[in-house]
This record gives C-alpha cells, sequence and structure tokens, in this order.
C-alpha cells in the first residue's frame, strides 16, 4: 500500500517538549495519556496540518515502562487520545531502555515479547506502527518482528546516527536499509539525531539504497541549556528551508522529533501533496552484520565453514575463534554450511559468532527450520542459498 505513495505526506512533531510549554511535570510521560488525557488530546489535535498522530507511548512496554497503571491501560487511553484529533493514528514503539545480548543482559527473545504484548493491545485500534528512535539494530529487529508476525498493519522504522553516519552500535544507513526491508517495513529512515542540516548525508545515503519510502523527523537542531530550562534556536523558518531539500530528493514522509511543535508541522505542511520524486535503485544481493556491509559479487572474499550433526553447544565458542581467524584473514563473508545440526546449537552458534565478530554471515541449507532460525536471531540480514 505504501511502496505507492506518490505524494509527499507529513508526520506530527514533538510531544515532551509540548508538555515543557504546558508546564506539565512527570516522571512516566506514558502516564499523562490518563492523568492529562486532556492535554495529551490537545498536543495531538494542535498538529492540525498532519497526515499522522503518533500515540504518546514511545516507553510502553514491560522492560522500560514503570508507571503506575497497566500497559493494556495506557495503550487504550493513548489510542483513544491520538484518536481525537481525527487522523491516521501510528502506534509509538520506542526501545526498551536495555542493552541486548552480547552488549548487555536482555535476551533477543525477552525484547521481542515486550514488543509483542503491545502489538497485541493495539493492532486492532490503530492504523499502523512507528518503530523509532532506535540505536541497536538487533532490539529494532525483535521490536521488526514483534509487529510483522503478530498484525497485519503497516510499520515505519526508523534509526538514530550520529555525526558519523553510523548508530550507537556502528550500523550505518545502507545496513538499515538492507534489513528492514527484508523484514518488510514499509517505510524507512531517520529520526531524532540531529538537526535538519546534519542529517543531509545520511537521507542521501537511504534514498541511494531504499526501494521503500523514506521517512525522516529530525529534531529542531541541537539543544541548549539555559537557567535548567532546555530551548532549540532553530526558527520555524530555518526548519522549513532545510527541509525543503528533503521534499526534492525523494523524501516520502516528513515530520519533526525533539523541539518541533505545530508551527513547524503547519509550515512544512506546505510539502503536502508534492509529487514524490520516483528513484529507481538496483536491487543488489548483499548480506550484512550490524556493522559490515558486503556486496555478494565475483570478486568477493568468502571463507568457509561447515556445521554438522555432530556439533554441539559446547563447540560453538571454538568455532566463533575460528571465524573471527578467518575475518582477520581478509575474508568479507564467512560461508556456513548446515548439515544436520540441532537447532538449538545453530542458534547458539550465530549468537556466539556475533559476540566475537561482525563479519557477515552466508547460510548455505535446505534445512527450513535451521533457515528460520537463523534468520531470526542473525543481527543482520543474511544471504541464504
Amino acid at each position: 500500500m505504501l511502496s505507492s505513495i506518490k505524494e509527499i505526506m507529513i508526520f506530527d512533531g514533538g510531544m515532551g517538549s509540548e508538555l515543557a510549554k504546558a508546564g506539565i511535570s512527570y516522571t512516566v510521560p506514558e502516564d499523562l495519556n490518563i492523568t492529562h488525557s486532556e492535554v495529551i488530546q490537545g498536543i495531538h489535535k494542535s498538529y492540525k496540518d498532519a497526515d499522522f498522530i503518533t500515540t504518546n507511548t514511545f516507553g510502553l512496554n514491560r522492560i522500560k515502562y514503570k508507571g503506575n497503571y497497566s500497559i493494556s491501560e495506557v495503550a487504550e487511553r493513548a489510542i483513544e487520545n491520538a484518536r481525537s484529533a481525527e487522523k491516521k493514528v501510528m502506534f509509538d514503539i520506542g526501545p526498551t531502555g536495555a542493552l541486548l545480548k552480547p552488549l548487555g543482559n536482555l535476551a533477543f527473545d525477552e525484547a521481542y515479547e515486550a514488543f509483542k504484548e503491545v502489538v497485541e493491545i493495539s493492532k486492532d485500534k490503530v492504523d499502523g506502527y512507528i518503530v523509532e528512535t532506535f540505536s541497536d539494530l538487533y532490539e529494532l529487529k525483535a521490536a521488526m518482528l514483534a509487529v510483522k508476525e503478530n498484525s497485519d498493519k503497516p510499520v515505519f522504522a526508523t534509526m538514530t546516527f550520529d555525526k558519523s553516519a553510523r548508530t550507537l552500535t556502528g550500523t550505518t544507513p545502507e545496513i538499515m536499509v538492507e534489513l528492514l526491508e527484508g523484514l518488510g517495513a514499509d517505510a524507512v529512515g531517520v529520526n531524532c539525531s540531529l538537526g535538519p542540516n546534519e542529517l543531509y548525508g545520511v537521507i542521501e545515503r537511504i534514498l541511494n539504497c531504499a526501494h521503500v519510502p523514506v521517512i525522516i523527523q529530525p529534531n529542531r537542531g541541537l539543544p541548549k541549556y539555559e537557567n535548567g530550562k532546555t530551548y532549540y534556536n532553530i526558527t520555524v523558518e530555518e526548519f522549513t528551508e532545510s527541509v525543503k531539500q528533503y521534499a526534492n530528493m525523494g523524501v516520502s514522509i516528513i515530520g519533526g522529533c525533539c523541539g518541533t511543535d505545530p508551527d513547524i508541522i503547519s509550515s512544512i505542511s506546505k510539502f503536502k501533496g508534492m509529487s514524490v520524486i520516483k528513484r529507481d535503485n538496483p536491487h543488489k544481493k548483499a548480506v550484512t552484520s550490524y556493522s559490515a556491509y558486503a556486496e555478494i559479487t565475483d570478486e568477493t572474499e568468502f571463507a568457509e565453514l561447515t556445521v554438522d550433526e555432530n556439533v554441539t553447544e559446547d563447540d560453538c565458542e571454538d568455532i566463533a575463534y575460528d571465524v573471527l581467524d578467518m575475518a582477520d584473514d581478509g575474508a568479507e563473508v564467512v560461508n556456513i554450511t548446515v548439515n544436520g545440526a540441532k537447532p538449538d546449537v545453530i542458534k547458539a552458534l550465530v549468537e556466539k559468532i556475533q559476540e566475537f565478530s561482525n563479519v557477515p554471515l552466508r547460510l548455505i541449507s535446505s534445512d527450513i527450520e535451521a533457515i528460520e532460525i537463523f534468520k531470526r536471531y542473525y543481527n543482520g540480514k543474511p544471504f541464504i542459498n
């Protein structure tokens, strides 16, 4: 449905900065859906020129949420509040705030279940999902799978990038696009991160490889602090002029993040209805880890690894060291041929290799179960034969 977007559409802007303007103090912003529903509804309605309204549910998952109500109560009230604006409602899913293994202690399946819970509550009440502000590709993958496997609604997905055009865990725009398109994202892009002027390079790289609509929601520049208060010094006119270039580059969906307000969204709504510039990017055969990208060509340097029925979970660490050595010796991609290995071994092996090396992995197998496990737990986009 969204792959056929022909005219630019507009997202809403910031929530936190609008709450600050309203003088609302809070510890858990999601609880305001219940305690201050009229304020939340007022903010949603103030984005009258947006096509999409985002629910106030960014931190609403069982790992991050520490409020006073059930997740179901908050989610349902948040959706009601967003519906009051009489626009398309996108349920907001943000990170858990915890690091996934091996960087942290949170298991992939735990993150998936936390995201799945809110999807099951909301799927029949919203128009789609915005999975945003992720800096860890593995956690984003868990969120994307939770949405795609438990609903039939569109999902937009965005990550945050720094000035080096990488996320906190090293993902590039090209790697993000490969993974998200492989998972069925309806739109991909960037939010938060930096101001509109600093994100041109990131958006250009996304546009040069994406085959689905591209979304951008920049901050209102970098925050400034004075007398204990946060403010942004980019004017509405400056923000609008900066965003104009995105409209001319081929971006399909434009909105705002931290510090943006109804005046900014109203101003950039002048781009609504502009024809989206058509892109005709070639489809490449590529495999990625979370931080390394390899196009599959005749010149690609491969290393070979075979995993058979005799391999056990106890062998996985030694095999991971072997893969590390292969990468050090110049392998751009490690081909893993699976012959009869048990499912638990495949899962343990993928996780252990990722702990030791970021070299992209390519699975060669006819075993459907092995393929599904590899695809699910691999932190990147595997190329599978």
